[in-house]
C-alpha cells in the first residue's frame, strides 16, 4: 500500500509504525527515519528516482515484509520519552 504523507508532520513515523516502508525526498525532516534499503529510501527530489523506487517495490515484493518489520522496529525508538531525553540532554550540555 502506498500513501502520501505531508512534510513536517508525524505522518512519516505513523506510516512506518504501521509497517509501511517510506520513499521520501531529502530536506523533509524525515531523513533520520530511513535506513537505506531497510526501512525505505531517501531520494533527491526527482520524479524519475521516485518512479524507479516504486518500480523497485513492484519488482521486489518479497522484500516488503522484511522492510515492514524493520520500519516498525525502527520507529519504536521514536517515543515522546526518548525525544524528551534528547532535549534534556541537549539542554544539560549547554
Amino acid at each position: 500500500m502506498m500513501r502520501s504523507v505531508e512534510d513536517g508532520s508525524l505522518g512519516m513515523q505513523e506510516a512506518m509504525s504501521q509497517g509501511l516502508p517510506l520513499i521520501i525526498t531529502e530536506n523533509n525532516g524525515g531523513s533520520d527515519l530511513i535506513l537505506e534499503g531497510k526501512t525505505g529510501f531517501l531520494l533527491i527530489r526527482s520524479p524519475q528516482a521516485i518512479a524507479e523506487k516504486i518500480s523497485w517495490f513492484l519488482d521486489n515484493r518479497s522484500m516488503i515484509p522484511e522492510m515492514s518489520n524493520a520500519a516498525r522496529r525502527h520507529t519504536a525508538k521514536y517515543t515522546w520519552e526518548n525525544y524528551g531525553s534528547i532535549i534534556l540532554n541537549s539542554l544539560k550540555s549547554l
